[in-house]
């Protein structure tokens, strides 16, 4: 999925925002591992990931999406510990949407332990895991990856 650079500044900071590449992924996977995330699946050619770099090419934030025909899964939202409350992670989601809006997708998911007051600011709502078209949880490696204590929510993307 082609995406434009988007650039920002925070707090004297330049940032880009722009797709992962191969060479992204050791370092998507170490900031995953960072925040405690799960990293199961993230080289399947279905993932494509949205990468925040910094002024050093240093990836400050990342979030990857799983798509299913016109659903999707938003997965892997994980900015570094030292960019937090920045603004960073709010910029990364709102690309992402616009992103899956761009591609067709009307309704995305997501898993999340931590992060169910934020993503409600987006729109995401709660729901039941059942409520998650089973194809696609069989399809995602987040099915076996998210504990079932996990909060699912889900938006419609118009």
């Amino acid at each position: 999925m082609p995406l434009s650079e988007h650039a920002s500044l925070i707090n004297g900071m330049d940032y880009k925002i722009r797709n992962a590449t191969a060479n992204d992924l050791a370092r998507i996977k170490k900031l995953l591992v960072t925040v405690g995330l799960p990293t199961a699946g993230i080289e399947d050619n279905g993932i494509y990931f949205l990468v925040v770099l910094g002024n050093n090419s240093e990836i400050l934030a990342v979030i990857g999406m799983e798509r299913f025909g016109d659903k999707g899964l938003l997965r892997s939202l994980a900015c570094d510990p030292e960019f937090r409350q920045r603004g960073i992670a709010t910029e990364l989601v709102k690309v992402a949407l616009a992103e899956g809006r761009k591609q067709g997708i009307k309704c995305l998911y997501l898993m999340t332990q931590t992060a169910e007051n934020y993503l409600k600011e987006f729109g995401f709502k709660t729901i039941e895991r059942q409520e998650i078209p089973e194809d696609l949880l069989k399809q995602s490696a987040l099915n076996a990856a998210c504990p079932a204590c996990s909060t699912c929510m889900s938006i419609v993307l118009e």
